[in-house]
């Protein structure tokens, strides 16, 4: 995975190597971030998400490959890099009696041209708090004046580096919706999480790195397209005993019992058996039992998932209940092939 920059790229990485005494933190990581999107870069815990940001912040110095963040190095350019680039760092902590305006109005003496510190306070809804000391605030609060703080420069990008870690679910939320208005600013998001739904629900691609390697660059659709749905429910299908016998086993053992019973008969010249159309009826009965019983059993399915909260939950994903339904027809549907292969075959032999 090399991505190609072009005009609308802010970030490229392309074969980014860390170690760390000698263990490598990040082995091979590339992507690309396009201006004004908010990009995620997804993974469990030590695979290498922050150490890739930092590269990219400029706060590590790559051990290979190439970092480019609006054009400049960040190894080589770190003073621009760090003017154009607000950080929110994973474990942030600030004096805990330092209050919330003070906090803002000294961060903003780090830059020539900062935001205005009481718009940026409504902005993220802290207004009422901003004489609050940093001890006081909730888990929430903290997260939104860590964003704040990593805005008051005025940047091009921002990087939010595990942003609601420790945060009640509320607190969550109201993060999310604090992004997602920030997003209105063309400003380009780079997001690290390990919480598939938080990406899901802010991002618009993301990244996933494992042992500090590039699995995966696209959007939350592709990846679930990618994990190969009509797969999943082929393994369902499979660890279900009664769908195995209804679809599978019933009808084979129907058949080997009827060649058993009634043998078919054979060519007088060849000796080969000879496959009537009396031979198939039962074979063609069984089988339209069969579907008759799973089409009718259609919407009792359906209404159980609805009872479930199946059927509510996937409305809210990029797969849908109609693509998992259709999915299941099509396991249906193959199993129904094997099933009449089955059957022919076994009448054609006995």
């Amino acid at each position: 995975m090399n991505p190609e920059p072009n005009h609308d790229t802010v970030i490229v990485v392309r074969d980014l190597m860390k170690q760390f005494n000698g263990s490598r933190a990040v082995t091979d990581v590339s992507l690309s971030v396009r201006r004004g999107e908010i990009f995620g870069i997804l993974g469990p815990n030590g695979a290498g998400k922050t150490t890739t940001v930092e590269c990219i912040a400029g706060t590590l110095k790559p051990d290979a490959g190439h970092v480019r963040v609006l054009s400049l190095d960040p190894a080589a350019d770190r003073v621009q890099v760090r003017e154009r680039i607000g950080y929110q760092l994973q474990a942030a902590a600030l004096p805990a009696s330092i209050r919330v305006e003070e906090a803002l109005r000294l961060y903003a003496s780090f830059y020539a041209s900062p935001a205005n510190v009481s718009d940026l306070l409504r902005e993220v809804g802290l207004i009422p708090h901003r004489k609050r000391p940093f001890a006081k605030l909730s888990g929430g609060q903290k997260q939104r004046l860590s964003i704040a703080l990593a805005f008051i420069g005025r940047p091009q990008v921002v990087v939010l580096d595990e942003m609601t870690t420790g945060v009640d679910p509320e607190g969550r939320r109201e993060v999310w919706r604090l992004v997602k208005r920030l997003k209105e600013h063309d400003t380009t998001f780079v997001l690290v999480s390990h919480d598939l739904d938080e990406v899901d629900r802010l991002c618009d691609r993301f990244a996933i790195i494992a042992t500090g390697r590039t699995r995966f660059i696209g959007t939350a659709a592709e990846l679930k397209g990618r994990m190969a749905l009509t797969k999943i429910e082929a393994l369902l299908f499979l660890r279900n005993p009664t769908s195995m016998f209804m679809a599978l086993l019933l009808p084979t053992g129907i058949l080997l019992l009827q060649g058993t019973v009634i043998p078919g008969t054979r060519d007088p010249v060849s000796g080969n058996p000879e496959l009537r159309v009396i031979d198939l009826f039962l074979p063609v009965a069984i089988a339209i039992a069969l579907t008759s019983v799973a089409i009718t059993n259609y919407p009792s399915t359906i209404g159980a998932y609805r009872e479930s909260g199946v059927l509510r939950r996937l409305g809210v994903t990029p797969i849908g209940p109609a693509r998992v339904l259709i999915a299941q027809w099509v396991i249906s549907g193959a199993s129904f092939i094997i099933a009449a292969t089955l059957t022919v075959g076994v009448a054609w032999v006995c």
